[in-house]
């Protein structure tokens, strides 16, 4: 897993111990890409697959165009910040 930021690294992990995320360490490549164009950016659309593809509850992006669509199959597409609120209530 390759993050910039050493603080969303962490909440990714803590989030992994306390089993409300699963993050899955196969690469991309694997997975389906039956779909041609999913979102305004097709630089997106893998992470569209990766979602798919893994059966996400939800996809925590900053992503403009990702954010716009709201939802994709059955995952969700939030902020960050969206998340944190959401899991405090």
């Amino acid at each position: 897993m390759e993050i910039l930021n050493p603080k969303a690294l962490q909440l990714i992990k803590d989030m992994q111990d306390l089993k409300l995320i699963k993050v899955s360490e196969e690469p991309y490549s694997k997975l389906s890409t039956y779909l041609k164009k999913m979102s305004r950016d097709p630089n997106d659309d893998f992470l569209l697959s990766l979602s798919k593809d893994s059966n996400a509850d939800f996809l925590l992006t900053s992503d403009k165009d990702l954010l716009e669509l709201k939802k994709f199959g059955k995952t969700k597409i939030i902020s960050l910040s969206e998340f944190l609120v959401w899991t405090k209530k």
